[in-house]
């Protein structure tokens, strides 16, 4: 996590692989990241670790709703939630 302010680091946080879409929940309390061997992590920003995961057989594409509450998977819908 990266503390635009500040101009440094705050934390790191792993994930399965190599990150290849990142994008904010739009209440801006999680991350939506797709790494390169198509898992899907929701990351709690203010605890800094991942709270969900789903590794996908196919390649995986995201949107989030407002809220954050589900998110698009190449058409399919599911929940994102805790």
């Amino acid at each position: 996590m990266w503390d635009a302010r500040a101009g440094k680091s705050t934390s790191v946080v792993s994930t399965s692989s190599n990150n290849l879409y990142v994008t904010w929940s739009p209440d801006g309390t999680n991350l939506a990241s797709i790494n390169q061997d198509n898992t899907l992590s929701i990351i709690d920003v203010r605890k800094s670790k991942v709270v969900k995961s789903h590794r996908f057989s196919q390649e995986v594409r995201h949107s989030l709703s407002r809220r954050a509450r589900r998110c698009s998977l190449g058409g399919a819908r599911r929940p994102c939630t805790r």
